[in-house]
């Protein structure tokens, strides 16, 4: 079995594979990821290729209702009146012990009759060693695709592709204003595209466009938060956390942007240089993101050199949350604290950082 990291080449592999007359063609797929948008994507551009082949049994399974006696029925018996049948079994949350248990079973029984899919977060290198992955990695009838979300300088890119697909052309200001408002929340995102597209709107798309549809969609996002921080407004920083939350924003993503911003702020205040532009192209390259800019510089404003510690706490504080991030409620919360803190030195002076 191969390993993918790269969508288009694993979703190549899948069509080329189920062509007439191909000599290798994968029974089982493995989807591990950790962005939710991607991933709905992934598994549903795979049902629609083997629904288009003609399978018409799609059987669903995740880590709540499962069944191995149920699953295992599924796989061992004929189909109804022989239909090709496509089960697909949702591990995001969950990985069935019982399922780990009979992996043997899921491999012989796939073919090209009956195509199993598993999916779920992403893998450590520890995960992908444990028995039940290292018998369906080493299965010739598996493949398996663990895919990391676009990079900062590689969203622009990828939004623009996404609005091609709903025939709709983004301006090079348009694709940085959603890179810079949605990095956390690419289903948010796309959403925005999508409403574009419900509403007739497709050819040129302009940023103030962009802007006036999220507008009235009352989406939050990190960019926002960081405009809210620089006016020091933490009561409107604390109600954007908590509808980021609401909306199932990515807080993996949301913690790694707030980690960027507050060491670049840090590192231009110890360089006490007056060239904010190359620090700020150091950590975001190229990209034009004037409003993530514009409140970063603010956000540095409001904080004084001999604050310079108060700052290192911030930072130690997001160590502090990115080590709850198993248990995410903890993690917005801390999350609040920081949001809290920032502004208000006096309230992390006694913050000890975690261990």
């Amino acid at each position: 079995m191969a390993k993918y990291s790269k969508i288009d080449q694993f979703m190549g592999l899948l069509n080329n594979a189920n062509r007439p007359g191909s000599m290798k063609k994968p029974n089982i797929f493995l989807v591990f990821g950790d962005d939710p948008f991607i991933r709905t994507q992934i598994v549903s551009a795979i049902k629609s290729h083997f629904k288009s082949s003609g399978f018409t049994e799609f059987l669903y399974y995740n880590g709540d209702n499962f069944s191995w006696d149920d699953l295992e029925n599924n796989l061992v018996s004929f189909g109804l009146f022989a239909n090709q049948r496509f089960i697909s079994i949702d591990v995001t949350e969950k990985v069935p012990k019982e399922l780990t248990a009979n992996i043997k079973t899921v491999c012989s029984s796939a073919d090209d009759d009956l195509i199993v899919l598993i999916y779920g977060k992403h893998l450590t290198g520890t995960q992908e060693k444990l028995k039940w992955f290292s018998e369906l990695f080493a299965n010739p009838k598996t493949e398996y695709l663990s895919y990391y979300p676009p990079k900062t300088n590689e969203l622009p890119r990828w939004y623009y592709e996404q609005a091609l697909k709903l025939k709709i052309s983004l301006d090079p200001k348009a694709q940085y204003y959603l890179a810079a408002n949605f990095e956390g929340n690419l289903a948010a995102g796309f959403q925005v595209l999508y409403n574009l597209k419900l509403q007739g709107i497709q050819g040129n798309v302009s940023v103030e466009q962009l802007e006036k549809q999220v507008i009235a969609e009352n989406h939050f996002n990190s960019d926002e938060l960081f405009s809210a921080l620089a006016e020091k407004n933490s009561a409107k920083a604390l109600r954007i956390i908590r509808t980021m939350h609401d909306e199932h924003v990515d807080l993996k993503k949301i913690l790694y942007s707030v980690h960027q911003v507050l060491c670049l702020i840090l590192e231009f205040k110890l360089s006490n240089s007056a060239n904010f532009d190359a620090v700020f192209e150091k950590y975001y390259g190229k990209l034009k993101l004037f409003d993530l800019k514009r409140n970063i510089t603010a956000m540095a404003a409001n904080i004084p050199q001999y604050q310079l510690k108060h700052l290192e706490n911030l930072i130690s504080l997001f160590t502090r949350i990115d080590k709850s991030v198993i248990n995410e409620n903890f993690g917005w919360e801390l999350l609040e604290t920081f949001v809290v803190g920032f502004n208000n030195p006096a309230f992390l002076d006694k913050f000890e950082p975690y261990e």
